[in-house]
């Protein structure tokens, strides 16, 4: 392997890893964030039985959930941007090892294979529409309670 490709190859194995810091990162705060606002209309929900005016907690509850949405769906995008950025540096990575006689690209494959055999009803749902199922949900109930 040359210098430059050396020098190249390290370079790249940090911005990988970097990127992958990056998604998780992005993951935690969709999880977080998730957690806190679903607690928040979990207090407006008990709240909303004691309230004569138990409609106001239903519009908050709604207001709440459609927040939940699009902060879901935003860290879901910034997730899949850094996820896309490692995939090229892997990519680049791949392609200045196979010159040297190695192949990243082998282990990805078989691991692919490999989790498509578990459950491939899972492989065709998408993760982040289960979160927005629990917001949707939530909103539901939201404005049933705000318009009964």
């Amino acid at each position: 392997m040359w210098g430059d490709e050396k020098a190249a190859l390290d370079i790249y194995c940090k911005m990988y890893a970097e990127q992958g810091t990056q998604a998780r990162h992005h993951d935690t705060l969709r999880a977080t964030v998730s957690g806190l606002i679903i607690t928040a209309i979990g207090a407006l929900l008990a709240f909303s039985k004691f309230d004569s005016i138990g409609h106001t907690f239903g519009w908050a509850i709604l207001v709440l959930s459609v927040l939940g949405c699009l902060l879901s769906l935003k860290h879901y995008e910034r997730n899949r941007l850094h996820t896309r950025m490692q995939i090229a540096f892997s990519n680049e990575i791949d392609s200045i090892l196979t010159k040297s006689g190695l192949r990243m690209s082998i282990i990805f494959e078989e691991s692919r294979k490999n989790q498509g055999l578990f459950l491939k009803i899972l492989n065709t749902i998408r993760l982040f529409l289960l979160w927005l199922i629990i917001f949707v949900f939530l909103g539901g109930l939201g404005f049933y309670i705000a318009t009964r």
